[in-house]
């Protein structure tokens, strides 16, 4: 007898029921109750929350009525039936717990972005704040020092008199004059600045390669350009700005210990008349 022949009677025979006999109601039972045993205690390894739970009740509900049915028509169904069954039905589970994994990793990678970008950025303005500033500083102080490049500025601003615009016109309105003036210096630097909020109505710029000469500059566009800025329901008002840089000449001291140099000739900017930029004698 050859092996095709005996193929061929083999698939006859199953297809006519006759390879595997037909099972009893108790059998066909016991099977079923087995499968959906299985299938339950996958479904608890598995939980990924009450909608998966669901989702897996109801494909074991389709697996019982689809039982209940080919009993109701007398049409007795044997071992064959219930395997294919239970092989379909385990690949549903696994396909739907691989969907569900990469959904709630897609919810955690979006999670993990809002929550660096909550870390790092400024709510009212949307620019970086001081932590994000001083990490920047740090890479910056570090690349400069293995490649042996040309050193960075950093500057330091102040809104002049902004007590007084809070004072006058309300925190809504303060508020607006910080937006504008975040608006205006991100616009005026350059794409290789760094502009962060310092902190109230102060603002910090890293300046990479660029000496104190010309980062003052890059920055007196910024002067120029915020007084001329209109802020809506207060347009009697001039904003203006007065600017400490330093040039970083030791790459070893902290991004504190440059901004307390860039703040002293902030303070010299405010003391001599305001709406200037001085540059600190290092």
């Amino acid at each position: 007898m050859s092996g095709t022949y005996l193929l061929a009677l083999i698939s006859e025979s199953m297809r006519h029921g006759m390879v595997l006999k037909e099972a009893t109601f108790l059998f066909d039972n016991m099977i079923l109750l087995f499968i959906l045993t299985i299938l339950f205690v996958l479904l608890l390894i598995n939980v990924q929350g009450f909608k998966y739970w669901l989702s897996q009740t109801a494909i074991l509900a389709v697996i019982l009525i689809i039982h209940l049915y080919l009993l109701f028509l007398q049409q007795q169904s044997n071992l064959l039936f219930y395997l294919e069954l239970f092989a379909f039905t385990l690949l549903i589970n696994l396909l739907y717990v691989q969907f569900v994994v990469k959904k709630q990793n897609r919810h955690l990678q979006n999670e993990n972005i809002e929550l660096t970008s909550a870390a790092f950025t400024d709510q009212l303005t949307g620019i970086y704040n001081r932590r994000a500033f001083i990490q920047s500083c740090d890479k910056e102080f570090d690349r400069v020092s293995r490649h042996q490049c040309k050193k960075p500025s950093v500057a330091i601003m102040d809104l002049d008199k902004f007590k007084s615009v809070n004072d006058t016109y309300g925190h809504d309105i303060g508020d607006d004059v910080l937006k504008i003036f975040s608006s205006v210096l991100s616009e005026q630097v350059r794409n290789i600045d760094t502009v962060a909020r310092w902190g109230g109505e102060e603002f910090v710029v890293l300046l990479p390669e660029t000496s104190a000469e010309q980062a003052k500059v890059v920055l007196e566009r910024v002067r120029l350009e915020i007084p001329k800025k209109k802020i809506a329901g207060a347009e009697p008002l001039v904003v203006t700005v007065s600017i400490g840089i330093t040039e970083i000449v030791d790459l070893s001291s902290s991004v504190d210990g440059a901004i307390k140099l860039a703040d002293n000739a902030l303070y010299e900017a405010k003391e001599t008349g305001r709406n200037k930029i001085c540059i600190a004698k290092n």
